[in-house]
């Protein structure tokens, strides 16, 4: 089965302050109309508070759709055609010329504190590549995930915290990725209780 991403939960006011701050969230696997169907108060709560981009493609031109080039399409913001990533063995991959969006950011000559909470290991250590000033890596459980980030939240001068949930892909495995499945419903749901 192919994986499919929900790219782009991002809200701007995770914290108070003047300077905006990103929160960007992925639900790996989550289908839009899945997620519109699921009771989602606190996703929904987001979406109405920030920018959400429910049709966002990591898959274009031919571009596999797995892992591996989908999560490196939406943290490089290009296709594989320039990342060189078009399987999860990261093999290619060139983002020395095309470098995630933290690194971006710091390049403007602004300081930013980032940090990333995971689940799936080689967005750190292939993608991101060490590059977030913070990182927790999450083997087993989403919540886990979650509970870091809260943690977190409250460190000063944090501008960017990224999320990589998995068990909405894991269920959509082990299921079958449609609305009309519950293990795949509930499974969005639970992300949404964190």
């Amino acid at each position: 089965m192919k994986t499919i991403f929900l790219a782009g939960l991002v809200s701007v006011s995770f914290l108070s302050g003047q300077n905006k701050k990103l929160l960007f969230i992925g639900i790996d696997g989550c289908r839009p109309d899945a997620l519109s169907q699921a009771q989602t108060p606190n996703v929904d709560a987001l979406i109405n508070n920030g920018l959400f981009i429910n049709d966002a493609l990591c898959s274009i031109n031919g571009q596999p759709t797995v892992s591996g080039p989908g999560w490196s399409t939406m943290i490089t913001g290009v296709w594989y055609d320039k990342h060189g990533v078009s399987d999860n063995s990261f093999s290619g991959s060139n983002y020395d010329e095309y470098p995630p969006f933290n690194v971006l950011m710091e390049e403007s000559g602004q300081e930013y504190h980032t940090a990333s909470f995971i689940m799936w290991t080689p967005i750190h250590t292939q993608i991101f590549g060490g590059s977030m000033d913070y990182n927790e890596l999450h083997s087993t459980y989403d919540g886990s995930v979650a509970q870091g980030a809260a943690d977190y939240m409250g460190t000063p001068n944090l501008d960017v915290v990224f999320l990589d949930f998995d068990d909405v892909d894991i269920a959509g495995h082990n299921y079958g990725f449609s609305p009309d499945v519950n293990q795949y419903i509930n499974a969005i749901e639970n992300v949404d209780e964190y």
